[in-house]
C-alpha cells in the first residue's frame, strides 16, 4: 500500500471526514481523529466487501461518500518471464500480483463504491450530492516504458475502465476522476530512489499526490477528468478526451519534465 493511504486520511481529517483506510499498518506513527482502520486484501472480493461494510458502519451517516482507490504493487521486467533457459521444461507461471492488486483490486473497489453510492441515492432521493471516486493510475498508462509490462498493463487497465464509466453519472451516482502521477517517492520505489537521486532524476513527493487527490475530492465541479502530477508540484489536466487527443497533447508537452526517468527505467529493465 503506498503512502497515499497515509497522506490522504490526514488531509481528510482536517476536513472533518470519517475514514476507514484499508490497511493494517496505518496505525503506526499516525494519529488521525475520526478514523478507523481495517486490514484488507484488495485482490479479494470478500475482503473488500467486509472493508466497505466496516466503513459504512463506522460512518456517522452510515454511508460511503468518498472512495480513493490507491492500492498498488510493482511488477517485474517482462524479460524475467521469457528468459527461462531450460529448453526441456516449461517456464514457471509468472506472478500476476500487479494485475491482481492494481487492476482487479481497483475494479472491485469501483464496483463496491458504485453500489454504495447508488444505494445512498435510492434511499436519500432528496440528497443531490453524488459520491466521489478517485482512481489512482500512473503516467505509464499514457507513456509506456519498454518491458515494464505488468505494471503498465494494470494502470492502463484502470485508465480504460475509468474512461468507460466517467460519462454515466445518472447510473453510477458519482463523480469519477483519475490521478496519473509520475514515479512517486514511496516504499514501492525505495530500491530505485538512491539511483534516481544519484542521476538527479526528480520524483513526485507523496504530499503532492495527496494534495491533488484532495482537489478532486473537494471540488464538486470536477468530474471525468484525468490529472497528471509531475515532480515539483506540476499538476495539470491531461485532456484525456477527443479534444485533447486522449491525453497525448498534454503528455508530450510536459514530457521534458520526466524524460530522465523513462530513459533510466528502460535501461534498467533491459539490464543495461
Amino acid at each position: 500500500m503506498p503512502k497515499l493511504a497515509r497522506s490522504t486520511p490526514a488531509h481528510l481529517s482536517m476536513k472533518a471526514c470519517s475514514m476507514t483506510p484499508p490497511h493494517p499498518n496505518l496505525n503506526d506513527n499516525l494519529t488521525i481523529s475520526r478514523a478507523t482502520f481495517v486490514e484488507t486484501d484488495v485482490s479479494s472480493w470478500d475482503s473488500q466487501v467486509a472493508a466497505f461494510a466496516h466503513c459504512a458502519a463506522s460512518s456517522p451517516t452510515k454511508s460511503v461518500d468518498i472512495v480513493i482507490s490507491c492500492a498498488g504493487v510493482n511488477g517485474p521486467s517482462f524479460l524475467q518471464h521469457i528468459t527461462h533457459e531450460d529448453p526441456d521444461t516449461p517456464p514457471p507461471a509468472p506472478s500476476t500480483a500487479a494485475l491482481d492488486v492494481n487492476l482487479k483490486g481497483a475494479y472491485f473497489t469501483t464496483c463496491l463504491a458504485t453500489w454504495y453510492f447508488r444505494h445512498k441515492a435510492s434511499h436519500s432521493p432528496t440528497t443531490n450530492t453524488p459520491g466521489c471516486l478517485v482512481l489512482v493510475a500512473s503516467d505509464v498508462a499514457y507513456h509506456s516504458i519498454p518491458l515494464y509490462s505488468l505494471y503498465t498493463a494494470s494502470k492502463a487497465g484502470v485508465r480504460g475502465f475509468w474512461r468507460t464509466i466517467r460519462e454515466s453519472p445518472e447510473f453510477t451516482h458519482m463523480r469519477c476522476n483519475l490521478l496519473a502521477p509520475h514515479i512517486v517517492r514511496s516504499p514501492m520505489t525505495a530500491a530505485l530512489q538512491p539511483m534516481l537521486d544519484e542521476k538527479g532524476v526528480k520524483m513526485v513527493e507523496m504530499s503532492e499526490v495527496a494534495e491533488a487527490a484532495m482537489r478532486l475530492v473537494c471540488d464538486e465541479g470536477i468530474n471525468g477528468r484525468a490529472v497528471r502530477i509531475n515532480p515539483g508540484g506540476s499538476v495539470f489536466d491531461l485532456g484525456d478526451d477527443e479534444e485533447g487527443s486522449d491525453g497525448a497533447k498534454a503528455m508530450y508537452e510536459h514530457d521534458v519534465e520526466t524524460k530522465g526517468v523513462f530513459e533510466f527505467m528502460s535501461g534498467l529493465l533491459k539490464g543495461q
